[in-house]
């Protein structure tokens, strides 16, 4: 046999070899691609175990640091709040409605406040590599301009969302503040201001950027000093106009000009809340401590790490999430808000101003 025949034969061979390995690499694909649908329609015809939402709640870490009344016990205390809240959660809409909390217990909103909004990521929920869900828990809370008051009023448990439904809430929030007598009390609509929550409806308050946020959207070249020094500063009553007047000069000769524009925008809104302050207390002085979303970020990390040692301690499996997830995540969120609360006496500030 010569050089020429006997090559060709190696490569009819090789090539026979190859076409009957590619087939049996073909069957292969073609039984674990049956095994694989076999097992998904095991698995939805598998019934899928329920979630106590009670245990869930006990079993995060920061619900068993709360402070309980004399006689209360943490389960008791758990099982009162989740039947509260079942009377105002929307499980097709993902919500729950916190707002006949406010004014129990002694907590009367004498004092100004802000309101907050901001979007609380929880852990995603991978069923697989293609199948995940990411629950995202649009908060909207007020909190007293010194800290001693905290209280989420509504909760938004989704997985994508809307502008115009962030709109929405928002103005049905501030209409029953008017209805309930508290709207001449807010200072200010604190938000991180995405594309979701800008908020370009004109509400009759001042609108604040969320510092933190307002920092992470700069521009590299931004020394953010200006804006640090005035959230930082005391503002006093005797000269309000020529301490904001200084900001105003130190913007323009220190900040480069491509975020001039929108630190003046800012100052601007912050001198209009400290002006509305001064004409609601007989305060002479007055910081921006609580005019950002501190309080609610760190409600929200809470949340998220309580949720997921949960879940790993429970042994809770991300098909049980996903399948369940419309029903107990507003729940659940829903009890977190009210146990979430905070309330210090402080002090009671008289009204100094009519309601606008």
């Amino acid at each position: 046999m010569d050089f020429d025949a006997m090559e060709a034969e190696v490569q009819a061979g090789a090539q026979a070899e190859a076409e009957a390995e590619a087939d049996a690499q073909a069957q292969v694909e073609v039984q674990a691609g049956a095994q694989e649908q076999a097992q998904a329609g095991y698995l939805a015809r598998e019934p899928v175990p329920p979630i106590d939402v009670t245990e869930v709640i006990l079993s995060c870490e920061f619900i068993g640091r709360h402070r309980l009344n004399p006689g209360d016990t943490l389960r008791g205390r758990t099982e009162k709040f989740l039947s509260f809240v079942d009377h105002f959660v929307n499980v097709d809409k993902g919500t729950v409605t916190l707002l006949s909390a406010v004014g129990q217990e002694g907590n009367e909103w004498t004092k100004p406040f802000f309101l907050q909004i901001d979007e609380l990521h929880l852990k995603k929920i991978i069923v697989s590599a293609k199948d995940v869900v990411a629950y995202r828990l649009s908060t909207y809370a007020m909190e007293s301009f010194d800290g001693c008051h905290f209280q989420v009023l509504y909760i938004d448990a989704i997985t994508t969302q809307k502008a115009s439904r962030v709109r929405s809430i928002t103005g049905a929030l501030i209409s029953h503040f008017q209805k309930i007598g508290i709207k001449h009390l807010m200072l200010a609509v604190v938000s991180d201001r995405n594309v979701l929550n800008e908020l370009p409806v004109d509400y009759k308050v001042p609108k604040l950027w969320d510092l933190i946020h307002f920092r992470k959207r700069r521009s590299v070249c931004y020394s953010d000093f200006v804006m640090r020094e005035a959230y930082s500063d005391t503002f006093l009553r005797s000269s309000l106009a020529k301490q904001f007047t200084q900001y105003f000069n130190l913007n323009l000769a220190l900040e480069p000009p491509c975020c001039q524009a929108d630190n003046e925008r800012e100052l601007k809104a912050m001198m209009k809340v400290a002006q509305r302050f001064f004409d609601l207390t007989p305060h002479s002085s007055f910081r921006f401590l609580y005019a950002r979303n501190d309080t609610l970020e760190d409600v929200g990390c809470r949340w998220r790490d309580g949720l997921g040692e949960a879940v790993e301690a429970l042994h809770i499996t991300p098909r049980q999430l996903k399948h369940h997830g419309p029903q107990v995540i507003p729940r659940i969120a829903g009890v977190f808000g009210l146990f979430s609360t905070k309330r210090i006496e402080c002090g009671v500030l008289p009204s100094q101003a009519g309601r606008t």
